[in-house]
C-alpha cells in the first residue's frame, strides 16, 4: 500500500508550483475586473454631471417662460442676463437643435421688448397701439405654447437612462 504521506510529499511542489503560476493570472484578472467597475463608474458619473449641467439649462429656460408667460411685460433685464449666461454653454451640452431653439428664444425675447418699448410710446395711434398689442400678445402666446414643445426638444437630452455621452 502506498503510503499517503509520501504521496503529499512528492506531490507538494508540485501543486505550490501550480498555485504559483495562477497566482499572477488571477491577479491580472482581478486588476481587469477593477478597471472595468472604475470604468463603468467614471461613464456613469460623466452621464450624471452631463445631466445636471444640462438641467440647469433647461432651468434657465424654464424659468424664463415662466416669467414671460405669467407677467404683462417682459421680464427684467436680470433674468434675462441670467438666461443668457446660463444657455451660452448650450453648444456644448446639446446638439445644434437646442442651440438654434435657444437661439429663436433670444429673438422672441428681443421682439417682446422691441414691442413693449414701443408701447410705451405715448403717441401712438390707436390703430398702432392696437396693432403692436397684437404682435406682442401673439408673441406671448408662443411662449405659452412652447411648454408643451419644449418636453419633446427636452426629453432625449434629460431622460437619464438615454444621456446622450
Amino acid at each position: 500500500m502506498v503510503n499517503l504521506k509520501e504521496i503529499l510529499k512528492t506531490l507538494y511542489p508540485i501543486i505550490v508550483d501550480i498555485l504559483k503560476a495562477l497566482l499572477t493570472p488571477a491577479i491580472s484578472i482581478g486588476l481587469i475586473y477593477i478597471a472595468w467597475q472604475q470604468y463603468r463608474t467614471n461613464k456613469n458619473k460623466l452621464r450624471l454631471d452631463l445631466y445636471e449641467r444640462r438641467y440647469a439649462v433647461y432651468e434657465a429656460y424654464r424659468d424664463l417662460f415662466i416669467i414671460v408667460s405669467k407677467i404683462r411685460g417682459c421680464p427684467d433685464l436680470e433674468q434675462v442676463r441670467k438666461f443668457g449666461i446660463t444657455i451660452s454653454e448650450s453648444s456644448f451640452l446639446f446638439d445644434k437643435d437646442i442651440v438654434d431653439y435657444f437661439n429663436e428664444v433670444k429673438e422672441k425675447i428681443n421682439e417682446l421688448y422691441k414691442y413693449d418699448g414701443l408701447l410705451s410710446n405715448p403717441n401712438l395711434s390707436a390703430s398702432e397701439s392696437k396693432d403692436l398689442a397684437r404682435k406682442k400678445t401673439k408673441i406671448k402666446e408662443w411662449f405659452n405654447d412652447q411648454t408643451n414643445i419644449s418636453i419633446d426638444k427636452f426629453k432625449k437630452y434629460l431622460s437619464f437612462e438615454k444621456v446622450k455621452v
